[in-house]
């Protein structure tokens, strides 16, 4: 799907990333209404639900990568990583509260999936409002960008970075939550409370976040989050085998929390990307192509971690993250530092 956005994108090229970014949530808001259409009943054909996922997932798409590049055109020297981490915060407030509506449209008031992707749609078009009344000041945002998926070896650490993270993510989004369910027999309600809980706090930790890559610099923030993830990888594997007890479970729960807010990190590569740009019409497709990087390792990531599940046991797969973890912190090793008075200039 992110090559089908890729594909579309080159299409509209004389469009400027902050006009494209209008059109991505126009396709999103289509593909939700289209899909709340088919399940009033009006389209009978499950080809109908085909077209639209397509139409809303390639909106998501192109969303992506063009949500960072517009942050970034509008953002000035010292504060690019404080602006990432105030849409980080703001994207995840604006996630509490869509969750808030389900629960509250479905649980209370007994709404079906389609008056939720109406409400979901409403929401979109907001968005398209306000995407719309955008004025950038910059002209080479105004300029037409070709987005494409960009390769140059100028940008290799971002593309190994890319795609370590989006092996990592892929083995927490797939096997963390299998862990709290079916080893320590948590109830899908609770995998719910700890999402929300982490939510609540990334609204405050990642504009903070944002703050020390402005003033630390990517590459003391990014080996942290190697350390510390290796840590959460080691937490999960051998929590059980601490002499804790029933208490094990919670120091997987805080392994949870901890992973949940430690991939906001990915705003440190988008940031570094930027300051070691070799032209600035580079951003948006390498950007593409790091998150092109990141699904196309992802997908191979669930079928090799259920082998090495079945035949090795489920802690053998965060052994393998830890690794991940432990080329993040090397590969990190090989970024440039923050320049001498970056941070007394934040």
């Amino acid at each position: 799907m992110k090559f089908n956005s890729t594909y579309i994108s080159g299409l509209l090229m004389f469009m400027a990333d902050v006009r494209l970014l209008g059109v991505s949530v126009i396709l999103t808001t289509l593909g939700m209404l289209g899909q709340s259409f088919y399940l009033w009943g009006g389209a009978p054909q499950f080809s109908w639900a085909v077209v639209n996922m397509v139409i809303l997932s390639t909106g998501v798409h192109l969303f992506m990568p063009l949500s960072s590049s517009v942050t970034l055109r509008l953002s000035e020297n010292g504060q690019i990583g404080r602006n990432l981490g105030l849409l980080n915060g703001a994207q995840t407030a604006a996630s509490i509260i869509g969750c808030v509506i389900i629960w509250v449209g479905m649980g209370w008031l007994k709404l079906n999936y389609g008056w939720v992707l109406r409400c979901a749609a409403f929401f979109g078009l907001l968005a398209i409002g306000c995407a719309f009344m955008m004025k950038v000041q910059h002209r080479s945002a105004h300029s037409g960008v070709k987005i494409r998926l960009l390769f140059r070896k100028e940008y290799a650490l971002f593309y190994w970075l890319s795609i370590l993270y989006g092996a990592r993510k892929q083995v927490f989004l797939t096997f963390a939550p299998w862990v709290i369910v079916k080893v320590y027999g948590q109830k899908p309600l609770m995998m719910a409370t700890l999402t929300f809980i982490a939510a609540v706090i990334g609204i405050v930790f990642k504009p903070w976040l944002g703050w020390l890559i402005d003033r630390l610099g990517e590459r003391k923030i990014i080996s942290a989050e190697a350390v510390l993830f290796l840590g959460v990888c080691l937490g999960y594997a051998f929590a059980g085998r601490l002499g804790l007890g029933e208490s094990a479970v919670y120091l997987v729960f805080a392994c949870f929390i901890i992973d949940l807010l430690l991939s906001s990190v990915a705003m440190a590569r988008t940031t570094y990307l930027h300051k070691h740009l070799v032209a600035e019409e580079d951003l948006t497709p390498t950007l593409s192509m790091g998150i092109s990087m990141d699904h196309m390792i992802a997908m191979s990531v669930p079928m090799l971690g259920g082998l090495l599940w079945e035949r090795l046991g489920f802690e053998s797969i965060f052994l393998a993250a830890g690794v991940l973890a432990i080329a993040n912190f090397f590969i990190a090793h090989r970024m440039p530092g923050q320049p001498a008075g970056a941070a007394a200039a934040v």
